[in-house]
Formats: structure tokens, sequence, C-alpha cells
């Protein structure tokens, strides 16, 4: 084992921990939160990015993965908070008007021109 794969292995782990810790920031939408994790991740981005690829070997494979699902889950739910946000701005500010149905299941606002509504998901662990 090379020196470096404890440093690997915990920076990993670290990453994997943090990702956690966002999904729960973005639920309950904690902006600081959110703001260090952000942080956070880009200093792991630089510690990762020292690591060459020969040092990540097959029995971090299952590690990665899982860290490669929760960073698309968070993706998710960051996209459908800033949806959700923005559907609340515009109702909030009269910029858009969901009462109408248009052809295929779209909305009409008050220009009259056809929109989609945001996808509602619902993760739960």
């Amino acid at each position: 084992m090379s020196e470096n794969t404890p440093n690997l292995a915990s920076t990993l782990n670290e990453l994997e921990a943090l990702l956690l810790t966002e999904q729960e920031a973005l639920r309950v939408l904690d902006q600081a939160a959110l703001d260090n994790c952000r942080e956070a991740k880009l200093e792991i981005d630089a510690r990762l990015r020292g690591f060459s690829k020969e040092q990540f070997v097959a029995t971090q494979r299952e590690q990665l993965e899982r860290i490669k699902r929760q960073a698309v889950s968070n993706q998710l739910l960051l996209i459908h908070a800033r949806a959700c946000v923005k559907s609340m701005l515009d109702l909030a500010t009269g910029n858009h008007f969901d009462g109408y149905s248009g052809k295929h299941g779209q909305t009409l606002n008050r220009s009259g021109a056809t929109t989609q509504s945001p996808v509602r998901l619902s993760f739960r662990s």
C-alpha cells in the first residue's frame, strides 16, 4: 500500500460525509450550511486532484459509486429547490399564473405563452 492511500481513503470518507451534510442543508434550505459545504467541496476537490489515477484502487469503486449517487441526488435536490423558490417568487410577484391549462398539460401565463410547471420530486431515505 502506498503512503498516500490512507490520505485518499480519509479524503473520500470526508467527501461522503460532506455530501450527506449538504443533502440535509438542501432539504431545509440552510444557506450558511450550503456555503460551508461549497467551500469544503472546493478544498476536497483540490486534494483529490493531487492523487494520481493509479491511487484509486478497485476496493474504492463501491465508495466512489456511492459518492456519485449522492452527488447526483444532491444535484436533483438543488434543481428542485431552485424551481420551487422560483415558482414561489413568481407567484408572489405576479409574474406567473398557473390557473389555465394549455395543450399537452402546459399552463398559460398572463402573456398567453405556454410554460411547464416545475417537476416536484420527493426523496425519502
